[in-house]
């Protein structure tokens, strides 16, 4: 759709009207509501209740609640992190414990794999790639 809209270099306006002016005659129609408003309503109204009636594909549904409860997880840990975070001058001393930790397990796993290879037999050093 919003490559349509690029492509035709249309101008989309978007904007609230009241819903059910054709069907219902207690609300009151707004002067910047056009009859053309109106119908448009009314047609996106019918659409959405043919919509409603549809069967969904079950794969589509799963996936979407899938990723909703994985951004709701990711929101409530990143929530929980700046909760808890402490003031900016700590937060720095504890950045870089947090990466001294993390290169001597770099060098700790490294080392490891080394010894692993030293460990071989020359004979199948050369089927062994890291």
């Amino acid at each position: 759709m919003f490559e349509l809209i690029r492509n035709n270099n249309l101008n989309i306006r978007v904007r609230w009207m009241p819903s059910h002016l054709s069907t219902d005659s207690s609300k009151v129609r707004p002067s910047w509501v056009t009859e053309a408003d109106i119908i448009g309503n009314g047609n996106a109204d019918r659409l959405a209740g043919k919509w409603d009636k549809s069967p969904l594909d079950h794969n589509i549904v799963l996936r979407y609640f899938r990723a909703v409860k994985l951004v709701k997880a990711i929101q409530s840990g990143l929530s929980a992190v700046i909760t808890y975070l402490p003031p900016p001058g700590i937060r720095l001393l504890r950045f870089r414990f947090l990466e001294f930790l993390e290169r001597r397990y770099v060098l700790r796993t490294v080392a490891q794999n080394l010894s692993k290879v030293s460990q071989m037999h020359p004979e199948n050093m050369q089927e062994h790639y890291f």
